[in-house]
Parts: C-alpha cells; sequence; structure tokens
C-alpha cells in the first residue's frame, strides 16, 4: 500500500513539477511578468531560458530566483546560476530544485553560446536532472537543449528552442519520458522603452501554447510588464528594477483555480555593467 500511494503520489504531482515536467517553464522574475515569453532576450535569465540569449551579456554576472507556485507549500522552486563571457563564447551554469523533504527534483545545467555575426547567436546546453522520493529512491537522466536568436534588424528579433529531442526518459518500466518540445518565439522594440513578445510551443504530449508579453521602461531604472499564458490559461504582472550593478524582477501570475504564484528573481553585474538591453535596445 505504501508503495501504492508513493506512486499515485508521483503521478499527482508530476504535472506540477518544475524540470522534470516542463522544462518549458521559463525562470526569473522577468519571465513570470511576461507570461514566460522569453526566448528571445538577451537578460542573464538566458543560461535557464534560451541559452542563446548569453552571448547578450557584456559581463560576467550571477542570478538568482525562487517562486511557489499557487502559495502551497511544498511548491517551491529555487535556482541559482552563473554567466561568463570569454575569448571563446559565453558560458554558463546553473542549478534549480522544486519541491520539498518528500518529493524533490534537481537540476543541473551548463551551457554555451557564441556569436556568429551581428545578427545570429547560437546556444547549447546540457542537463542532468534527478527525482528523489525518500523511501523509494531516486531517477536520473542526461539530456539536451539548443536554442537560437536571429535578428534581422534592430527592432525585430526571431528566436527558436529545442528541448530533449532524443526522447530521453527517467525510466523504462514504466517509461516516464521527459517532455520534448520546439519552441518559437518574436520579440518587437519599436523604442519609447516599449518591447513585445509572442512565443509558441509544441510539445509531443499536448497542445499548441501560446505565451504573449509586454514591458514598458517608464524610467530607465523601472521597468512595468505584463503576460499572458495560454493552457492553463494564465494572467501575469509584475516589475523590475535597476540599481548599478542589481536588477531585482517581482511577479506574479493568476490562475482562475489554482491561484497566485509569486515569483522575484535578482542578478547582479559581476563586471562593469552597462545599460540592460531591456530598455535602452532591442532586447
Amino acid at each position: 500500500m505504501k508503495l501504492l500511494a508513493g506512486m499515485i503520489g508521483l503521478w499527482l504531482l508530476l504535472p506540477y513539477s518544475g524540470a522534470l515536467a516542463s522544462d518549458a517553464h521559463a525562470f526569473g522574475g522577468r519571465a513570470a511578468a511576461l507570461g514566460q515569453s522569453v526566448l528571445t532576450l538577451s537578460d542573464p535569465w538566458a543560461l535557464f531560458n534560451n541559452p542563446a540569449g548569453m552571448s547578450g551579456n557584456p559581463s560576467a554576472s550571477a542570478v538568482l530566483g525562487a517562486t511557489r507556485s499557487f502559495l502551497q507549500p511544498g511548491m517551491d522552486r529555487q535556482c541559482i546560476g552563473f554567466n561568463l563571457p570569454s575569448e571563446l563564447g559565453h558560458f554558463g551554469l546553473g542549478a534549480s530544485q522544486f519541491g520539498y523533504s518528500a518529493f524533490r527534483e534537481q537540476h543541473v545545467r551548463g551551457a554555451y553560446a557564441r556569436e556568429f555575426g551581428k545578427q545570429l547567436s547560437l546556444g547549447i546546453d546540457v542537463h542532468y536532472l534527478v527525482l528523489s522520493i525518500p523511501g523509494y529512491g531516486s531517477r536520473h537522466t542526461l539530456t539536451a537543449g539548443a536554442g537560437a536568436i536571429y535578428h534581422p534588424i534592430e527592432q525585430l528579433r526571431v528566436a527558436a528552442r529545442v528541448f530533449n529531442p532524443f526522447r530521453m526518459a527517467l525510466s523504462e518500466e514504466p517509461r516516464q519520458e521527459l517532455p520534448a518540445f520546439l519552441a518559437l518565439a518574436l520579440s518587437y522594440h519599436p523604442g519609447e522603452g516599449l518591447l513585445f513578445t509572442l512565443q509558441s510551443e509544441q510539445s509531443l504530449d499536448q497542445g499548441l501554447l501560446i505565451r504573449v508579453g509586454m514591458e514598458y521602461a517608464i524610467l530607465p531604472q523601472l521597468s512595468l510588464r505584463a503576460g499572458y499564458s495560454s493552457e492553463p490559461g494564465s494572467f501575469h504582472g509584475g516589475l523590475g528594477f535597476e540599481w548599478q550593478r542589481v536588477s531585482v524582477d517581482l511577479a506574479s501570475s493568476f490562475h482562475p483555480f489554482l491561484g497566485v504564484s509569486p515569483s522575484v528573481g535578482i542578478s547582479y553585474a559581476l563586471g562593469s555593467r552597462k545599460s540592460h538591453p531591456k530598455t535602452k535596445a532591442a532586447p
């Protein structure tokens, strides 16, 4: 009976889990406020959201973030990451976890990105994922992903992201396959501190998912954001504040039936910092 209860609990929790059930879940308060429509962005959180975006970061940086899904204890997600630009390209290392003592997901990723000319950036990432349930052991696997960002003109960006194209699984009997998905995105920066984003995602076991976001920099150091994500339909909003080398992003999403999910993201530039691309130029 205990084994059966554990299996039922795992089956119920997987749809809401973090890294294992949906690596499509974007990280950071900015992502949460924009409805997770962030594939085209080149901020420090690109390490988690689209490795190709790391190439747009001019300095080394560290990020730290947390989300409490639907304000439920045990539905917490935390992450930490580091970005390092070099003459050979941009490197990143990040870790995240989801859950609590009786059910925990852990996810470590390494990423690399490089610019090819002034218009194209490509990135790859390798993922090590672990699912642990005390008393029942743990399962782990390796998988990979890739991303690309292309900006034909200064105001427009096009991005693509693929995760787990090899369809790796946590176990074979029963087979617990990691999600495999392809995502495409556009962003438009008309100037005057405005940014519009649009993103679509398609996985093998779910329908088409649409995300949209809007950001407006009312001051060089302060941005307001809003977004929407379908399936399940949820509304998003938040703000971002910059002070010298520090950026703080606060956000919350609202689902009509499941409730509110607050998020916070903090990034710190370890070297000299230029103006954040979200307010001064195409993101």
